[in-house]
């Protein structure tokens, strides 16, 4: 999947993660240039119209949300009946990485990574 393009947009560069529910890519928007993290849909999640609908309205609740410690989520997508989530793309070890290297680690470690 790697160079195909999503809604004639996204350039899918990178695989990031496989999950249960998402393929996680990087991508490039070719419309503003920028790198941006897609994550599409997975069977059977993605023939499920409440869930598609669901996970639209909550993009759509916290678009506006800003903090340079969350990745802001742009829109949900379709292409081809393929519905995927547009976000930032953030560089560097997630959560459950830093839990690994770090474990165990005292309560200031833990409270200042919640």
């Amino acid at each position: 999947m790697i160079g195909s393009t999503l809604s004639g947009r996204y350039e899918l560069t990178g695989v990031l993660a496989d999950g249960p529910v998402f393929s996680v890519w990087s991508a490039r928007d070719h419309v503003n240039g920028k790198d941006v993290c897609i994550r599409v849909l997975k069977s059977p999640m993605d023939s499920e119209p409440d869930f598609i609908r669901a996970l639209t309205q909550v993009v759509d609740r916290y678009r506006k949300a800003a903090s340079p410690f969350i990745e802001s989520m742009h829109r949900v997508s379709q292409d081809d009946h393929t519905p995927f989530l547009i976000s930032d793309l953030t560089r560097g070890p997630g959560l459950s990485d830093r839990i690994r290297k770090l474990a165990p680690f005292s309560v200031q470690v833990s409270v200042s990574m919640a």
